[in-house]
C-alpha cells in the first residue's frame, strides 16, 4: 500500500497529513509525485502518476470543427464547438464550461483555450457539444464583489441552458458540467440548484464554502448527493486552498458513502491545477461513462 493511499484508506484526512504523506512517497524510491487520483467507487483505490504533467504549448490541428463564437441571440455571448461529422438531427451529449475570473468580458473568443477547449486546442477531438458562456466584466457566478451570495447568475444560466437545448440537438441524459476556480465554484452551485440536470461534473480548484473556512458551506450540498463527481487542486494552492476539496469530499461522502466520487490532487502546484487537468483524456472519459436515469 503506498503512502498516500494509507492517508487516505481510513477517512478524509488534513493537508497536513496529505503533504507528509507525498513526502513520504516521494522519499520512498519512486521519484516526484506528480499527482495522485483517490477513487472510492466502485472500489477504493489511489492511482500515483510520476511522469511530467501534460501542459499546453501551443495550438495543435484538431480534427473538429472549428470554435464558433455567438454573440447575440442567447443570454451570454458564447464560445461552442461541435464535434467532427455533426448532424444537427441527432442528439449529442454537452459539456458545459463556466470559466474563471480573467476571463470576464465581452469577447469570448478569449475562452478559445481555456478549460475543455484547451484539450481541443491542443489537437484533440471530443465527442460532445461544448458550450462557454462568458460573464461580463465585474460579474461573478456565484457571488457579488462584496461578497454576498446572488443567484442572479444562476437564474441566467438556467435560461441559457433552455435557450442551448432549444437550439441545438443536446441529449439531456448526458449533459455535464464543469468550471475552474470562480468556474468550478459556479459549476457547484449550480449543480446543487439545477438537481437531476446534469448525468456528472468536473470541479477544478472551486469551493462550497466561505473562503477561510472550509468546512462553513454557503449553500447545503443535498442537490449534488448523488451526482458523480470529480474535482481536482493542487496542493500549494494559495488562492482557494486545497482544504476546500478535501472538505468538500468529505461532506459529499457523508451524504451518501457510494457515491462516484474522484479527488485529483498535484502536489507542488499552485492555483492553475486546470492547465493540466483539462488536458487529462481520462477526465473526458469518465464525463462520457455517465448518463442521467430519467424516471
Amino acid at each position: 500500500m503506498n503512502e498516500i493511499r494509507k492517508a487516505f484508506a481510513d477517512g478524509i484526512p488534513d493537508m497536513a497529513a496529505v503533504r507528509n504523506a507525498v513526502e513520504k512517497e516521494e522519499r520512498s524510491g519512486g521519484g516526484p509525485v506528480s499527482s495522485f487520483t483517490i477513487r472510492w467507487h466502485p472500489e477504493f483505490a489511489a492511482d500515483l502518476k510520476r511522469a511530467p504533467l501534460r501542459t499546453f504549448t501551443e495550438p495543435g490541428s484538431s480534427p473538429v470543427s472549428p470554435v464558433k463564437t455567438i454573440m447575440k441571440g442567447f443570454e451570454y455571448p458564447f464560445l461552442v464547438c461541435v464535434p467532427q461529422g455533426y448532424r444537427p438531427d441527432r442528439p449529442y451529449p454537452a459539456v458545459l464550461f463556466l470559466h474563471g475570473i480573467g476571463e470576464r468580458g465581452s469577447d469570448p473568443v478569449v475562452l478559445k483555450d481555456q478549460g475543455p477547449f484547451r484539450f481541443i486546442a491542443a489537437g484533440h477531438s471530443l465527442p460532445f457539444l461544448l458550450f462557454a458562456p462568458q460573464a461580463e466584466s465585474g460579474q461573478h457566478w456565484t457571488e457579488d464583489p462584496s461578497g454576498g451570495m446572488s443567484d442572479r447568475q444562476m437564474m441566467r444560466l438556467e435560461r441559457f441552458l433552455r435557450e442551448l437545448t432549444a437550439a441545438y440537438p443536446i441529449d439531456p441524459s448526458r449533459l455535464y458540467l464543469t468550471g475552474l476556480s470562480m468556474g468550478g465554484r459556479g459549476a457547484l452551485r449550480l449543480a446543487c440548484l439545477l438537481n437531476g440536470t446534469f448525468a456528472a461534473a468536473a470541479v477544478c480548484c472551486g469551493r462550497a464554502a466561505e473562503k477561510r473556512d472550509p468546512e462553513r458551506l454557503m449553500y447545503p450540498l443535498d442537490g449534488m448527493k448523488s451526482l458523480p463527481i470529480w474535482l481536482f487542486h493542487g496542493t500549494e494552492d494559495g488562492i482557494v486552498p486545497p482544504e476546500h476539496s478535501l472538505c468538500l469530499i468529505k461532506q459529499l461522502m457523508a451524504l451518501d458513502p457510494d457515491g462516484d466520487r474522484r479527488l485529483t490532487m498535484y502536489p507542488h502546484v499552485k492555483h492553475g491545477c486546470f492547465d493540466h487537468a483539462y488536458l487529462e483524456p481520462e477526465l473526458y472519459a469518465w464525463l462520457g461513462s455517465h448518463r442521467l436515469e430519467r424516471k
